[in-house]
């Protein structure tokens, strides 16, 4: 499915089959016949509610959405994990090649 945001312009015309308050409530995802979707949020700035476009809504809001399936949303989340952990190796290793460059120069 494919995202829709920016503005209302884009939602003319559009046949909803599908609608969900997700985020604890705080939005509504919106499913249309022609395979996108939007999900539009509320939030608090100052004493006003503002609402907008989500523009990169989190894994855990498109399946509540049902916009991906249980399965979807592990694999995403694996990879996610596989990623965060390939970065954390690969801040080690500069971390460890710092080290040993520095302690080095005292042996």
């Amino acid at each position: 499915m494919k995202l829709i945001t920016k503005n209302m312009e884009n939602l003319k015309g559009k046949t909803i089959k599908d609608a969900k308050f997700v985020d604890f409530d705080k939005s509504v995802a919106l499913v249309f016949t022609d395979n996108t979707y939007t999900i539009i949020r509320s939030f608090q700035s100052f004493e006003e509610t503002e609402v907008d476009f989500d523009e990169s809504p989190e894994d855990y809001v498109l399946l509540e959405a049902e916009i991906i399936t249980k399965d979807e949303y592990k694999k995403i989340k694996l990879q996610k994990q596989l990623e965060f952990q390939e970065e954390t190796r690969k801040g080690e290793l500069q971390q460890l090649r710092i080290l040993q460059k520095k302690y080095q120069t005292f042996g």
